[in-house]
């Protein structure tokens, strides 16, 4: 009956049929209620998107009906997470991103309390997925971070679709800048600065592609030593600020279409109605930021002179640069810390306890951990990394996370410490 009102167009007597059956007690009546009340909490935010921009009096609030089926529903059984995000879905898809967040929240509060009574619940990483990709496309990263951390609580495996949509979601364009080879020939532009650390061949050029989602962005090579400056890829910049090998500036970013600009003032929340080109033009939640990879130590086959002017300029970079906000040092996860990589743990810690990097987030990033077994990268790489960490005074204030270019192991992970430059940064 309820879709048939729904088909006639008689949206509020379907809501009002509803809300009393739903106070009925009885099981055998309410035990299909969870899917009629998907389907209203879906027409409803498709009805308000339909309005959006009618000011008119006599207009049904779709939006508020829509919340307050879902609370009626919620309060009256015992739904699933993924239920809640199937909710966040139609949400973000009618542009409302903090009601999104409210049922991503409820869905995290299902999850603790299946735990808590010791069940599990059935999930699909599709549907997740999809509220990323959604979340995405509006440039709401930080709403993306809540859902990966309910799927971490519900322990569902994360698929490539996953890290696709994560980086699409944190990553809008990204270009080289310039290769640097001093504190003079930093680019001008003031931007907050991600820094790649490591030995040479550890995978640091990789890192960068597996991390932005690019196959080709930072050059990689076999051969140890191939990359011998200081590259800066700016991510998120307007193409006005992005400098070229040959020239400083290129041609004056173009300004926002003038339809989307119209349609967000009438209705701040009608970001999910606009067309696919004007949200491209609007997405500007996402703050520009340099990843800097940085020349390997040690192994690489260049002189002796240029390699203590590598490490100069490392010590340099981290304790003048006013830009820095998160440094990754690599280590090879098969070896785990070599000489080298004690050397730049001692002039982190050196720098640290004279407080010259007191606002640097400093993170372990283990590499290459799909070559390994993951029993071995704990047992063996993670106790001597510890170990590493602990020698120089280090291990409370550093995390560590393990990665693999090729199995995408850790995008989630590093993009957590990107958010001091992505989200956080004022």
């Amino acid at each position: 009956m309820i879709r048939a009102l729904v088909q006639m167009d008689r949206i509020l007597l379907a809501l009002d049929v509803y809300s009393e059956r739903h106070k009925l007690v009885l099981l055998n009546l309410r035990k299909h209620d969870s899917e009629i009340a998907l389907f209203l909490v879906k027409t409803l935010l498709f009805q308000h998107q339909k309005s959006s921009g009618n000011n008119s009096p006599d207009s049904i609030d779709f939006k508020e009906c829509a919340t307050r089926i879902l609370d009626e529903t919620a309060h009256g059984l015992d739904l699933s997470h993924d239920w809640f995000m199937k909710c966040a879905l139609a949400f973000v898809k009618a542009g409302e991103i903090e009601d999104c967040a409210k049922c991503i929240g409820r869905a995290q509060e299902s999850i603790e309390k299946l735990k808590s009574e010791n069940k599990d619940g059935e999930s699909f990483v599709g549907i997740y997925n999809e509220v990323i990709r959604h979340l995405g496309k509006i440039g709401a990263l930080n709403v993306v971070f809540d859902v990966l951390d309910v799927m971490n609580l519900a322990n569902i495996q994360k698929d490539n679709e996953t890290w696709e949509f994560l980086a699409n979601a944190a990553v809008r364009r990204v270009e080289f800048v310039k290769g640097v080879v001093s504190m003079d020939t930093m680019p001008d532009q003031e931007l907050p600065e991600a820094m790649f650390i490591g030995r040479s061949n550890v995978g640091k050029s990789s890192l960068v592609n597996m991390t932005v989602g690019r196959k080709a962005l930072a050059h990689t090579s076999k051969r140890p030593g191939k990359t011998q400056q200081f590259n800066y890829f700016v991510v998120n910049g307007k193409k006005d600020a992005i400098e070229y090998k040959d020239k400083s500036v290129v041609k004056e970013q173009k300004k926002m279409s003038k339809r989307a600009m119209e349609k967000l003032r009438k209705n701040p929340n009608a970001r999910g109605n606009l067309g696919r080109s004007e949200r491209k033009e609007i997405k500007e939640d996402l703050k520009a930021f340099y990843l800097v990879d940085c020349p390997g130590v040690g192994y690489a086959k260049v002189p002796k002179e240029m390699q203590e002017s590598w490490t100069r300029f490392i010590r340099d970079f981290l304790s003048k640069s006013s830009r820095l906000r998160v440094v990754f040092h690599l280590i090879d996860g098969r070896h785990g810390p070599m000489d080298d990589d004690r050397l730049l743990l001692e002039m982190v810690s050196d720098l640290k306890s004279k407080e010259l990097m007191s606002s640097v987030q400093f993170v372990i990033v283990l590499t290459k951990v799909d070559k390994l077994d993951k029993s071995k990268v704990k047992s063996g790489v993670m106790q001597q990394t510890v170990q590493a960490l602990k020698t120089v005074g280090l291990l409370e204030s550093t995390p560590i996370i393990s990665t693999s270019s090729q199995s995408k192991i850790g995008r989630d992970e590093m993009w957590r410490y990107l958010r001091s430059v992505t989200i956080d940064e004022a």
